[in-house]
């Protein structure tokens, strides 16, 4: 993974796959070594919000941003005739830009 310069991941559901999978997610986690941004809606699972296993795994890499007010997928499938999905998207595609801009080499 060594030309990964930089990650987001938005609505991060890793934990529930890796499970389903057999896999162990600390273990998985530990492998990565690039920056990370994790967007993640009110209804995720605890390993990766703030506190969770995944910030406790990846430490300094990590930034996760909490969208309390989300559901899965709403920035990929979000109602934008909501103005609260509306207004999380936009937040999104910002921080995500500015990851990016940041991390990229």
């Amino acid at each position: 993974f060594d030309s990964i310069s930089a990650g987001v991941s938005m609505h991060p559901s890793h934990d529930k796959l890796l499970a389903a999978a057999g896999e162990d997610e600390a273990a998985v986690l530990g492998l990565i070594q690039s920056p990370q941004l994790f967007l993640v809606e009110g209804e995720a699972g605890e390993s990766v919000k703030i506190g969770g296993l995944s910030e406790k795994v990846l430490g300094d890499k990590l930034t996760v941003v909490e969208f309390p007010d989300m559901k899965h997928g709403w920035t990929m499938r979000g109602n934008l005739e909501d103005p609260d999905v509306t207004r999380d998207v936009l937040r999104a595609k910002e921080l995500a830009l500015q990851f990016f801009e940041k991390n990229l080499n």
